[in-house]
């Protein structure tokens, strides 16, 4: 999995997490540096590595990301936050990740 607020995520799974924002994976950060495409491509490896099969992500903070990867990401599902007191946002999709662009 690689996600974006990993809090209850981390919590309540035993999955190995690839973690968006860099708190648990700083290699991220790396990516970042790098101009877009060869940082997508870039991440793109690290999913690989890791065996990353589903992104779970707030899309305005990857709007880059999804435009970019736009053809290997499969919406799944959203989840909306009732209340919200401490989460990157309101709501919360699920893709699933195809290596392979359709």
């Amino acid at each position: 999995l690689a996600v974006n607020d990993i809090g209850a995520i981390g919590y309540y799974t035993d999955n190995k997490l690839i973690d968006m924002a860099g708190l648990i994976t700083p290699e991220l950060f790396d990516y970042r540096k790098l101009e877009m495409q060869e940082g997508l491509d870039s991440l793109q490896g690290l999913y690989k590595r890791n065996n990353v099969g589903y992104v779970i992500i707030y899309d305005h903070w990857f709007p880059d990301f999804l435009e970019k990867r736009k053809d290997n990401l499969e919406f799944i599902k959203s989840e909306k936050l009732k209340i919200n007191t401490i989460c990157g946002g309101e709501e919360m999709k699920i893709y699933k990740y195809n290596y392979q662009s359709k």
